[in-house]
């Protein structure tokens, strides 16, 4: 569990940062000043910018989990048409909210995820198939008919 602790406390971090914070009581603040910011952009883009549908394809199943949670924490509402894949996602929302802010966070918080759970797997093949040479297949050359 203390992978698993050290892994919330780096997202919690790099979120901290993302959003500009780093102790407790600067993530107060900061949320507080973000709120505040947040509700007089919301009336300026309410003038300037129109919602659009957007659609986003993500076949990891905790990619995918991830997203719709960053969604639903930024009070965006995922949802999918009928007959839609399982991996698409629609949200309909501003366009600077998703570029600006949803999407770059989602990057930075998938990518330490991606990171953890392929170091976990890496070690779980290791220690189960108990092999020393960890390295890929040999690459051959293509044998051509003729």
């Amino acid at each position: 569990m203390a992978d698993l602790d050290r892994l919330i406390e780096r997202i919690e971090k790099v979120m901290a940062i993302y959003h500009g914070a780093s102790s407790d009581g600067e993530r107060q603040a900061a949320e507080a000043a973000l709120q505040r910011i947040e509700a007089k952009m919301a009336e300026q883009r309410a003038v300037h910018e129109q919602d659009v549908d957007f659609s986003f394809s993500i076949s990891d199943p905790w990619s995918r989990d991830l997203f719709i949670r960053l969604l639903k924490k930024h009070h965006l509402k995922p949802y999918r048409r009928p007959r839609q894949r399982r991996t698409t996602i629609m949200v309909t929302a501003k366009p600077s909210l998703i570029d600006g802010v949803l999407w770059p966070e989602y990057q930075q918080v998938q990518s330490l995820l991606a990171a953890h759970l392929d170091q976990v797997a890496n070690e779980v093949i290791a220690r189960v198939l108990a092999d020393e040479d960890n390295s890929t297949a040999d690459e051959q050359e293509a044998i051509t008919g003729g």
